[in-house]
């Protein structure tokens, strides 16, 4: 068998059966690579250069595993890491307590959400600024475009299931900024917020800008103020459309 390939600006993954006759197939994935020189294979015994195994990085992950973070009283375990798709999307599964939500926030990527039980509420803003609240139950998609502000919140009195998906780039946020904890262990106990609680939650949305994640609420005069109105918000009955 002779096989050449001269490879410029792409990635060639080359699978060779080398117990068959003469059998070889490029399939090419056009990217940033840097241009590279000729390449030549000669003979069925070795490759110049790396293959990727069929079944190499292929993994299941059962019920509540993936590594699980806590933000906002809410916590998320990831399903899909970049590290598991070649740093380009992850995906996290949140179980959302009732009365439990995300703050209004943004960022220069999309995220789209999957319901899988109960319904959460989503937060978007009108044309007009107005804000309105969209309730996706079992089966139901909610894409939240680039830059779009956006909030999640479970106003019913059921828990509720989604998958979220973005690029890798949200999955930093969470893992510079949130704790790793046994997705086992009881989420804390509900208390009254303190002066030093709100001061730490307004210092995290401020250092959140450094990863590009946008919250309207990092300029309020107190962070307890945002922790109330985030209470409000979780409680609060609302019209969803």
């Amino acid at each position: 068998m002779r096989f050449r390939a001269l490879l410029r600006d792409r990635i060639v993954h080359a699978i060779v059966v080398l117990d068959t006759p003469a059998f070889s197939r490029t399939v090419g994935m056009n990217t940033w690579a840097r241009p590279i020189a000729p390449i030549h294979y000669e003979g069925k015994t070795k490759l110049d250069f790396e293959t990727i195994v069929a079944s190499k990085g292929v993994k299941k992950l059962g019920p509540k595993e993936g590594r699980t973070k806590e933000a906002a009283g809410v916590r998320l375990t990831w399903k899909a890491t970049g590290e598991d798709t070649g740093y380009a999307t992850s995906v996290y599964e949140m179980d959302l307590p009732p009365g439990k939500g995300i703050p209004i926030h943004s960022h220069p990527y999309a995220e789209v959400f999957y319901v899988v039980t109960g319904h959460t509420d989503f937060l978007r803003i009108g044309e007009n600024g107005q804000q309105e609240w969209v309730r996706c139950g079992p089966g139901d998609t909610l894409i939240a475009p680039m830059n779009a502000l956006h909030a999640f919140h479970n106003h019913t009195s059921e828990p509720s299931r989604f998958l979220s998906t973005s690029v890798y780039y949200h999955e930093v946020f969470f893992e510079t900024y949130a704790p790793t904890v046994n997705i086992d262990d009881p989420l804390p106990a509900e208390k009254e917020p303190t002066e030093a609680d709100g001061a730490q939650y307004l210092q995290l949305l401020k250092d959140a800008m450094r990863v590009h994640m946008y919250a309207p609420q990092m300029n309020a005069a107190s962070g307890l103020e945002v922790l109330r109105d985030l209470e409000k918000r979780n409680q609060n009955s609302v019209v969803v459309r």
